[in-house]
């Protein structure tokens, strides 16, 4: 099975992931921005935002909007018949791509002011930001896309709670999908 998620910065992808993996036995995460990671690295750059989102934008306008894409499908398409997670999707072409090969598609919905709170409290920008900061990002390229894709997803998720909320929500979704914990 795969399963694709969607959701805000801060709005627990990586949560639902690592449950996912832990208690249900998916196997890994792959993320649309791995190879994007992987470029930075071996050329010795700053992993942050700002880094990723230049260099995922370029990578696109240089080679073609599927550059990101097809490497992504490809190591889906190496790991048949595994369990796997595919982390981030935030353009429509990666939700089709994801839905192409037979995924699901779970979109996490979550209150603004506690994501805000969540971005703060773990400093995911290396640094607490000002809501003007915050909603500023949610308004980047790399971002704008994720509200529609949300109302298209196969189904959603609420993280207004708790971690054990949220692995409550995920066994019931499991559960709606007929996931069979092998």
């Amino acid at each position: 099975m795969i399963i694709g998620l969607i959701g805000k910065i801060g709005s627990g992808k990586d949560s639902i992931a690592e449950i996912l993996i832990k208690k249900f036995n998916f196997h890994e995460q792959i993320r649309f921005s791995d190879p994007i990671t992987e470029f930075l690295t071996a050329i010795n750059l700053d992993l942050n935002r700002e880094n990723y989102q230049k260099i995922g934008f370029y990578l696109r306008k240089i080679f073609g909007e599927y550059i990101i894409i097809d490497t992504i499908v490809r190591r889906i398409k190496n790991k048949i018949n595994r369990n796997l997670i595919v982390n981030g999707i935030r353009y429509k072409l990666e939700f089709d791509a994801i839905k192409n090969l037979g995924g699901v598609i779970i979109g996490i919905e979550i209150d603004d002011e506690k994501r805000f709170q969540r971005i703060n409290t773990r400093k995911r920008f290396g640094q607490k930001i000002s809501w003007n900061e915050f909603k500023e990002y949610d308004n980047k390229e790399t971002e704008i896309q994720i509200e529609s894709l949300l109302k298209l997803a196969d189904f959603t998720i609420s993280n207004n709670g708790t971690l054990i909320d949220l692995e409550k929500e995920i066994e019931k979704l499991l559960k709606l999908i007929n996931f069979k914990n092998s």
